[in-house]
């Protein structure tokens, strides 16, 4: 499977386990690194957590610069 490969090497642990782990490694080396991180929203857009970017004119366009920005970071 896929994801074992990528993060279990088949420790026998779920796909869910694997993914958690993987998150919480790049989440705890992120904060030591001392780098200033985009922040994450807090709620899911359906429940109001862009809803004022959505609202603007250009808002897709500053969610993807967001994640353009997030996503260079990462080492």
């Amino acid at each position: 499977m896929f994801f074992e490969r990528l993060f279990g090497q088949g420790l026998g642990l779920s796909v869910g386990e694997m993914m958690r782990n993987a998150h919480s490694a790049w989440l705890t080396e992120a904060l030591a690194s001392g780098r200033e991180y985009p922040r994450i929203p807090l709620r899911r857009s359906d429940e109001g957590g862009f809803g004022k970017l959505l609202a603007r004119g250009n808002g897709q366009e500053l969610a993807k610069k967001w994640w353009d920005v997030a996503l260079e970071r990462v080492d």
